[in-house]
């Protein structure tokens, strides 16, 4: 009788009525090791049910010899007498297989030493393959499924191959260790670009870029982002993502598309100028200038006969020139060695490079001599080779300070108090985890956003528009109804021009306007240059006279930073990524110095440039409270090491000390210019058309005080 208390063996031994399938599910699924096989045996147990269910004791010789065959346990070797007779009968009825190439013929040599033949196709059961199933002669699934050479050459040949694989990969590495330099390599102190020696065979010439390209793609994305990758699953279309990838890999300082000339004089300086004009009011080009005499001095560049473009907002950049040269560079602009040469050295603060090319798929081409920018640069680097990003103008006096606190003042748009103050940063502390997720479930739900109806990257035909207010004047819809106005901002198709591209601003303020559950969107009219109304008031909420602190904005759960005319945000970018709420990110062309630190679904919630996905992915985050929570967490650690001392000190060498070591390396000046000043050279080089003013900026660092988001 069949019994639980019984062995398992005995069960096997004893049992008529339990299916080989199942015999064979129990006895792998007891074993650690193949629990895999478990699953595939189910699944064939569910489709062969009928075809192997075992009814008298005579089948227990077949069911032994399923279980010897896919198995090497030990225990099934020490068998009873009775049993090794079983084992005789089964060894005698074994099957011979002989594969071919349509079909398999099988030997069966049945009870009496009769041989008969039987046809197997691989593809489909023949009526002799069916009576085989039925009187369960195959003994094995393999068997039954037709894959028993295909199991075979897997088992034999893996091995091999996987063995050849290490020796194959060992073999490249040994050899790529034995190699030369790179043929081409740019040396940091000299600027001089080494080649290998021409003698090279060109077989080595091809087997090196072989083995440099497998070992770069190797480097590749090494360790990839799981956690990124995690966040996505969240993601309602991923194309996205890879967008936003690819543009932030675009965006690496440089990248491969320019190197610092080996050599720079002051008249390469002047020429690059030509590429950053017209210039934008307020944002005139500057010259640092070093001699052991006078030491640092800074300059502003200008016509001849022009008037003067002042600068009123540029005073951080200069604290931060005089605090990062003075002390990373300090053997350099020693003025007690006699050694140092006069030094020079472009500069400029503008939102953005206003020259039309930089918006252009061909781009502007190259500078002759680097021009450090405190502004947006195009993700691109292509567009304007040559322009470097140095630290973000809002950062510049806070690492000035952070260098040298005794000499220089905090930047009073940051602080990083543990409560909210006024227009300061706010870098909020919890308790816990579980403290943060209360603060933020108990945010306001609304997208917040206050800003001027400025243009975007107005200078660039291919993605720039003007203000909502010139829109609305030049599509006349000042006068249209209230459904006319909504299918011109909210639903038309993408333009081609400037004039008739609908404004990122105005088409979120619109929407903001319809939507007042989820979003507190408005213009603001504090900004004189900008303007103070628009003509459709009347019929669309989308001003207001109300201001709002970082105090306000951490009350919000999701907040917005829409790019302004040059694309980026600044300063409102660092403020919310630093606060309790969810960062929405415009993605534009456009960067700003710390966009390489920061990842779309990791640091913040990313937009089109259009801002055609905001209310898809403010519902979004509706549905998610949990993903968000984490998003603005990881996000306000960012902004926390960002600012500390050691965070601003790391990201200035990053973006600026390297390139700027290159600058000086690279930098030289004729002997007989070493005693001319700074002004007589620039009437010297540009043929008597520019002249320098001395820049000694009475107006505070630049705050942003003008307007949030500009």
């Amino acid at each position: 009788m069949c019994s639980n208390n019984k062995t398992q063996r005995a069960r096997w031994r004893e049992c008529g009525q339990i299916s080989l399938l199942e015999l064979s599910t129990r006895y792998f699924a007891s074993k650690s090791k193949r629990k895999h096989v478990t699953p595939f045996l189910s699944d064939i147990k569910k489709k062969t049910q009928s075809f192997f269910t075992f009814k008298s004791a005579g089948r227990h010789a077949f069911a032994r010899a399923l279980i010897s065959r896919l198995s090497f346990d030990r225990t099934f070797r020490e068998r009873t007498d009775e049993e090794r007779r079983t084992d005789r009968q089964v060894k005698e009825s074994r099957l011979l297989f002989y594969h071919h190439s349509k079909r398999r013929q099988i030997e069966i040599r049945e009870d009496g030493g009769k041989r008969e033949s039987k046809m197997r196709y691989s593809q489909t059961h023949s009526p002799e393959s069916q009576s085989l199933i039925l009187n369960n002669k195959y003994t094995s699934w393999s068997a039954y499924f037709g894959v028993d050479a295909f199991l075979n050459a897997v088992w034999h040949n893996v091995f091999s191959m996987s063995v050849l694989a290490s020796l194959l990969f060992l073999s490249v590495t040994i050899g790529a260790m034995s190699l030369p330099p790179p043929t081409h390599f740019y040396t940091k102190h000299t600027g001089a670009a080494e080649n290998s020696s021409s003698s090279s065979s060109s077989s080595t010439s091809t087997t090196n870029k072989l083995l440099t390209t497998f070992f770069s793609l190797r480097r590749t994305n090494v360790g990839g982002n799981k956690k990124g990758n995690k966040i996505k699953n969240y993601v309602v279309n991923n194309k996205d993502d890879n967008k936003n990838k690819n543009k932030q890999a675009e965006g690496k300082l440089g990248g491969n598309s320019y190197h610092i000339p080996s050599s720079l004089s002051y008249k390469d300086i002047l020429d690059s100028r030509t590429m950053l004009l017209p210039e934008q009011p307020r944002m005139p080009m500057h010259i640092l200038s070093w001699t052991p005499h006078y030491e640092f001095t800074m300059w502003t560049l200008k016509q001849v006969d022009e008037e003067l473009n002042v600068d009123d907002r540029s005073s951080g950049a200069v604290d931060f020139l005089y605090a990062v040269a003075s002390t990373e560079f300090a053997d350099r602009f020693d003025a007690s060695n006699a050694e140092n040469q006069p030094f020079h050295m472009g500069w400029a603060t503008q939102d953005y490079p206003q020259n039309p090319c930089a918006g252009s798929s061909s781009g502007c081409g190259s500078m002759p001599a680097p021009i450090f920018t405190f502004g947006t640069i195009p993700k691109d680097p292509t567009k304007i080779a040559g322009l470097l990003q140095a630290p973000t103008l809002p950062l510049a006096p806070c690492i000035a300070h952070a260098y040298n606190p005794d000499k220089y003042a905090q930047c009073d748009w940051f602080s990083s108090p543990s409560q909210c103050s006024e227009d300061r940063m706010y870098i909020e502390t919890y308790d816990s985890n579980a403290a943060r997720i209360d603060k933020y479930n108990s945010l306001i739900p609304k997208l917040v956003w206050r800003g001027s109806d400025w243009r975007y990257l107005s200078e660039y035909e291919s993605v720039g528009t003007g203000s909502g207010f010139e829109f609305l004047h030049q599509l006349g819809l000042c006068h249209a109804s209230r459904s006319t106005i909504i299918d011109a901002v909210l639903h038309s198709s993408p333009a081609s021009t400037v004039e008739k591209r609908v404004p990122p601003r105005l088409y979120a303020a619109v929407l903001g306007s319809l939507n007042p559950e989820s979003f507190d969107i408005k213009f603001t009219d504090r900004n004189e240059h900008a303007p103070q109304s628009s003509c459709i008031d009347d019929k669309f909420n989308l001003f207001t006279s109300d201001e709002m602190d970082a105090c306000d904005y951490s009350n919000y759960k999701y907040l917005a930073d829409f790019g302004g005319g040059g694309g980026t945000s600044w300063k409102s970018t660092l403020w919310f990524l630093g606060m309790p709420g969810v960062l929405f990110h415009h993605e534009t062309p456009m960067r700003d110095s710390f966009y390489d630190d920061i990842q779309p679904w990791v640091h913040y919630i990313p937009l089109d440039e259009d801002l055609s996905n905001l209310e898809e992915r403010v519902n979004w985050a509706k549905e998610n409270p949990d993903e968000c929570a984490s998003i603005s967490k990881r996000a306000t650690q960012f902004a926390k090491k960002m600012m500390s001392t050691d965070g601003l000190i790391e990201h200035t060498k990053k973006t600026f000390v390297e390139p700027f070591g290159n600058y000086i390396d690279a930098y030289e000046i004729l002997a007989s210019d070493q005693k001319v000043s700074t002004a007589d050279l620039s009437t010297k080089y540009s043929s008597g058309g520019l002249e320098t003013v001395k820049y000694a900026p009475s107006e505070p660092a630049y705050l942003g005080n003008a307007e949030r988001g500009e």
